[in-house]
């Protein structure tokens, strides 16, 4: 009996550790399905190219910090601009979240940094404070060479409406006048007046003809 109880002690305790196990296992791939995951990715807006910031995790990450070589900075002008979220510490970015911009265009992408190639790290923690950091590339060149359908822009857009404010404001000063043809109120009603005594008069024209062949062709019987 001895043996036994000590048999079944050593078999319930290799039990509860293989369940602890287990449950420390399951909460560390929880944990591990549930953290961020911040990425760097290039975009394309034609006639613009951007990046983006994103996290497609499941929960927020903190402290977000890029580090880019080259890196990368508003284009547009004659001046290079900082973009600050590259710049600076995201202290939190919700899952799904993102933050991203336009910042150059092919010419100036080119100029600035004729490989078309920017590598980043991305470091960040998550809710519990486990620090993660992941590598990226952000390669341009896949869109050198390609040919694209003509498409709309928000300069498009801009541009219409220029044109619209510019016509009103002719309007309004009176530089140009809309091109209006008008008619007297009585000639008009003359007009139509004449239009209907034709059409009666076509129509009375028509009735008559047709009596006239239906009189033409009738004949009479008289007993003998």
């Amino acid at each position: 009996m001895v043996l036994l109880t000590i048999a079944l002690f050593i078999c319930a305790a290799a039990s509860c550790i293989i369940a602890m196990k287990s449950v420390h296992l399951m909460k560390r791939l929880d944990a591990k399905r549930s953290s961020p995951y911040v990425i760097m990715e290039a975009t394309q807006n034609i006639p613009f190219y951007g990046v983006r910031l994103v996290n497609l995790g499941l929960t927020a990450a903190r402290n977000v910090k890029v580090v880019m070589n080259p890196k990368i900075e508003m284009l547009f002008g004659s001046e290079r601009k900082p973009i600050r979220f590259l710049e600076e510490s995201i202290a939190v970015l919700v899952p799904k979240g993102m933050c991203a911009t336009d910042f150059c265009t092919w010419g100036d992408l080119e100029k600035s940094n004729p490989s078309l190639v920017y590598r980043c790290t991305v470091s960040y923690e998550s809710e519990w404070g486990e620090k993660m950091s992941n590598e990226c590339v952000l390669d341009y060149s896949l869109y050198d060479g390609l040919a694209y359908p003509e498409k709309k822009t928000m300069n498009d857009l801009v541009k219409q409406l220029e044109n619209l404010s510019r016509e009103f404001n002719l309007f309004a000063t009176g530089f140009h006048t809309p091109h209006v043809l008008t008619e007297d109120y009585d000639k008009c009603n003359e007009k139509v007046e004449r239009q209907r005594e034709e059409r009666r008069a076509a129509l009375a024209a028509r009735k008559s003809s047709t009596a006239t062949q239906c009189g033409g062709g009738r004949r009479t019987m008289w007993p003998r």
